[in-house]
């Protein structure tokens, strides 16, 4: 322990010799660093995966957030089926109105970074509508027949 001992202290000085005595029996310095190559290699391979992964995430969060969305206006769009039918004083239908106006204005960019869920959430309200307008047609028609 004590002839190691020298080589050590001197190894923490130069790190090549201490590198050259923790190398495993027969192993040269150029085998050492063609290992160190490989790591970094690795370590390289495994950031790009890193960041492929995170944009996959990234992506599919911003799918579900924008499916949520619309989830969220058709429900919108069947309270306001409900509770306000019609704009006041017209025959409009108001989840037609207020769906229209979200999409208008995500088209417009006026929500910022919101526009795409704005665009969604239009998107779902003015669906839902819709299916109301055609389950009332609907249904007319198959009374008639």
């Amino acid at each position: 322990m004590r002839a190691l001992l020298p080589l050590i202290l001197r190894g923490l000085r130069r790190p090549q010799v201490f590198l050259w005595c923790a190398a495993p029996h027969g192993a040269t310095l150029g085998g050492m660093a063609e290992s160190v190559t490989d790591i970094r290699e690795k370590n390289e391979r495994l950031e790009t995966r890193l960041g492929r992964i995170r944009k996959q995430a990234q992506e599919a969060t911003r799918r579900s957030v924008s499916a949520m969305a619309a989830a969220g206006g058709g429900f919108t769009a069947g309270y306001l089926q409900t509770r306000f039918p019609y704009l006041p004083g017209t025959e409009v239908p108001t989840d037609l109105a207020v769906g229209a106006v979200f999409v208008g204005a995500a088209l417009a960019d006026m929500a910022g970074s919101y526009n795409e869920e704005l665009l969604a959430f239009g998107s779902g309200i003015l669906a839902g509508g819709l299916a109301g307008v055609a389950r009332a047609q609907f249904s007319e028609v198959a009374q008639a027949a």
